[in-house]
Protein backbone atom coordinates (compact mmCIF):
# COMPACT_ATOMS: atom_id res chain seq x y z
CA UNK A 1 0.00 0.00 0.00
CA UNK A 2 1.44 3.38 -0.96
CA UNK A 3 1.81 6.38 1.34
CA UNK A 4 -1.11 8.21 -0.30
CA UNK A 5 -3.39 5.31 0.74
CA UNK A 6 -2.13 5.39 4.37
CA UNK A 7 -2.84 9.12 4.88
CA UNK A 8 -6.67 8.83 4.63
CA UNK A 9 -6.54 5.76 6.88
CA UNK A 10 -4.47 7.65 9.49
CA UNK A 11 -6.86 10.60 9.32
CA UNK A 12 -9.79 8.23 9.86
CA UNK A 13 -8.09 6.55 12.86
CA UNK A 14 -7.28 9.92 14.47
CA UNK A 15 -10.85 11.18 13.90
CA UNK A 16 -12.37 8.05 15.45
CA UNK A 17 -10.00 8.36 18.42
CA UNK A 18 -10.92 12.02 18.97
CA UNK A 19 -14.63 11.17 18.73
CA UNK A 20 -14.26 8.39 21.33
CA UNK A 21 -12.50 10.74 23.75
CA UNK A 22 -15.18 13.41 23.24
CA UNK A 23 -17.98 10.87 23.87
CA UNK A 24 -16.33 9.63 27.07
CA UNK A 25 -15.75 13.12 28.46
CA UNK A 26 -19.29 14.29 27.71
CA UNK A 27 -20.86 11.30 29.47
CA UNK A 28 -19.49 12.31 32.88
CA UNK A 29 -21.68 14.51 35.01
CA UNK A 30 -20.38 17.57 36.84
CA UNK A 31 -21.78 20.71 38.45
CA UNK A 32 -21.74 22.43 35.04
CA UNK A 33 -23.41 19.66 33.03
CA UNK A 34 -26.85 20.25 34.51
CA UNK A 35 -28.76 23.48 34.92
CA UNK A 36 -27.80 24.63 38.43
CA UNK A 37 -30.41 26.21 40.67
CA UNK A 38 -29.92 29.76 41.98
CA UNK A 39 -31.22 30.31 45.51
CA UNK A 40 -31.76 33.87 46.74
CA UNK A 41 -32.02 34.00 50.52
CA UNK A 42 -33.05 37.63 51.04
CA UNK A 43 -33.46 37.26 54.82
CA UNK A 44 -29.93 35.85 55.03
CA UNK A 45 -28.48 38.44 52.67
CA UNK A 46 -26.97 36.00 50.17
CA UNK A 47 -27.53 33.98 47.05
CA UNK A 48 -25.81 30.84 45.89
CA UNK A 49 -25.92 28.37 43.07
CA UNK A 50 -26.25 24.71 43.98
CA UNK A 51 -25.94 21.56 41.89
CA UNK A 52 -29.19 20.28 40.43
CA UNK A 53 -29.54 17.49 43.01
CA UNK A 54 -28.92 19.80 46.00
CA UNK A 55 -31.35 21.91 47.99
CA UNK A 56 -31.32 24.46 50.81
CA UNK A 57 -33.39 24.30 54.00
CA UNK A 58 -35.44 27.08 55.45
CA UNK A 59 -33.82 29.11 58.20
CA UNK A 60 -33.24 27.43 61.53
CA UNK A 61 -32.08 29.21 64.68
CA UNK A 62 -28.88 28.11 66.35
CA UNK A 63 -27.05 29.63 69.37
CA UNK A 64 -24.92 31.87 67.11
CA UNK A 65 -27.39 32.90 64.44
CA UNK A 66 -29.50 31.57 61.61
CA UNK A 67 -28.44 28.41 59.81
CA UNK A 68 -29.33 27.07 56.35
CA UNK A 69 -28.46 23.45 55.53
CA UNK A 70 -27.38 22.73 51.97
CA UNK A 71 -26.79 19.44 50.22
CA UNK A 72 -28.48 16.47 48.62
CA UNK A 73 -31.84 15.46 50.13
CA UNK A 74 -32.64 14.58 52.82
CA UNK A 75 -31.12 17.50 54.70
CA UNK A 76 -30.07 16.46 58.21
CA UNK A 77 -28.28 18.34 60.99
CA UNK A 78 -24.69 17.15 61.20
CA UNK A 79 -24.81 15.38 57.84
CA UNK A 80 -24.96 18.34 55.47
CA UNK A 81 -23.06 21.46 54.66
CA UNK A 82 -24.47 24.73 55.90
CA UNK A 83 -24.39 28.51 55.75
CA UNK A 84 -24.58 30.19 59.15
CA UNK A 85 -25.36 33.90 59.37
CA UNK A 86 -24.37 35.33 62.77
CA UNK A 87 -24.28 38.82 64.24
CA UNK A 88 -20.59 39.75 64.03
CA UNK A 89 -20.75 41.58 67.37
CA UNK A 90 -21.66 38.26 69.04
CA UNK A 91 -19.64 35.84 66.93
CA UNK A 92 -16.66 37.10 64.94
CA UNK A 93 -13.96 35.44 62.85
CA UNK A 94 -11.25 35.15 65.56
CA UNK A 95 -13.76 33.65 68.01
CA UNK A 96 -14.95 31.12 65.42
CA UNK A 97 -11.37 30.12 64.53
CA UNK A 98 -10.62 29.55 68.22
CA UNK A 99 -13.84 27.55 68.67
CA UNK A 100 -12.90 25.32 65.71
CA UNK A 101 -9.36 24.80 67.05
CA UNK A 102 -10.79 23.66 70.39
CA UNK A 103 -13.52 21.51 68.83
CA UNK A 104 -11.07 19.76 66.51
CA UNK A 105 -8.07 19.65 68.89
CA UNK A 106 -7.15 16.11 67.78
CA UNK A 107 -7.14 17.09 64.08
CA UNK A 108 -4.79 19.22 62.03
CA UNK A 109 -6.28 22.72 61.72
CA UNK A 110 -4.82 25.21 59.26
CA UNK A 111 -5.91 28.78 58.60
CA UNK A 112 -5.33 30.69 55.36
CA UNK A 113 -6.61 33.72 53.50
CA UNK A 114 -9.40 33.28 50.98
CA UNK A 115 -11.89 35.41 49.08
CA UNK A 116 -15.67 35.12 48.77
CA UNK A 117 -17.61 37.44 46.48
CA UNK A 118 -14.53 39.67 46.19
CA UNK A 119 -14.32 40.10 49.97
CA UNK A 120 -11.47 38.93 52.21
CA UNK A 121 -12.34 35.66 53.90
CA UNK A 122 -10.69 33.06 56.10
CA UNK A 123 -10.40 29.40 55.13
CA UNK A 124 -10.14 26.98 58.05
CA UNK A 125 -9.18 23.52 56.80
CA UNK A 126 -9.54 20.62 59.21
CA UNK A 127 -7.75 17.40 58.28
CA UNK A 128 -8.99 14.41 60.24
CA UNK A 129 -6.82 11.42 61.19
CA UNK A 130 -8.34 9.35 58.36
CA UNK A 131 -7.34 12.03 55.83
CA UNK A 132 -10.85 13.46 55.40
CA UNK A 133 -10.88 17.21 54.88
CA UNK A 134 -13.48 19.57 56.29
CA UNK A 135 -13.58 23.08 54.83
CA UNK A 136 -14.90 26.04 56.75
CA UNK A 137 -14.99 29.54 55.24
CA UNK A 138 -15.61 32.71 57.24
CA UNK A 139 -16.43 36.09 55.72
CA UNK A 140 -17.80 39.22 57.34
CA UNK A 141 -20.28 41.41 55.48
CA UNK A 142 -22.64 44.19 56.61
CA UNK A 143 -22.39 43.38 60.33
CA UNK A 144 -22.79 39.62 59.87
CA UNK A 145 -20.35 36.74 59.97
CA UNK A 146 -21.08 34.21 57.23
CA UNK A 147 -19.80 30.77 58.05
CA UNK A 148 -19.82 28.28 55.17
CA UNK A 149 -19.18 24.72 56.28
CA UNK A 150 -18.65 21.85 53.88
CA UNK A 151 -19.22 18.29 55.04
CA UNK A 152 -16.44 15.83 54.21
CA UNK A 153 -18.67 13.91 51.78
CA UNK A 154 -19.05 16.95 49.51
CA UNK A 155 -16.65 16.85 46.58
CA UNK A 156 -13.90 19.45 46.31
CA UNK A 157 -15.14 20.60 42.91
CA UNK A 158 -18.65 21.11 44.30
CA UNK A 159 -17.24 23.11 47.22
CA UNK A 160 -15.29 25.36 44.88
CA UNK A 161 -18.25 25.83 42.53
CA UNK A 162 -20.52 26.87 45.40
CA UNK A 163 -17.92 29.28 46.83
CA UNK A 164 -17.23 30.81 43.43
CA UNK A 165 -20.96 31.46 42.96
CA UNK A 166 -21.77 32.70 46.49
CA UNK A 167 -22.97 36.32 46.37
CA UNK A 168 -24.05 38.85 48.97
CA UNK A 169 -27.37 40.56 48.45
CA UNK A 170 -27.04 44.22 49.33
CA UNK A 171 -30.10 45.76 50.96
Amino acid sequence: MSLKHWIPLLILIVAVGIGAVAMNSSSTTSFHDTAPTVYQISAGGFSLILPDDWMISSASANPWGVEYYVGPAPLTDGMNSYVLVADVSLHDTPAEIERLRQQWASASVSVSAAQIDERPATHVQITLEDGSILDHYLVENSGSLYSLWFHEADSLSTRHDILNNFRFIES
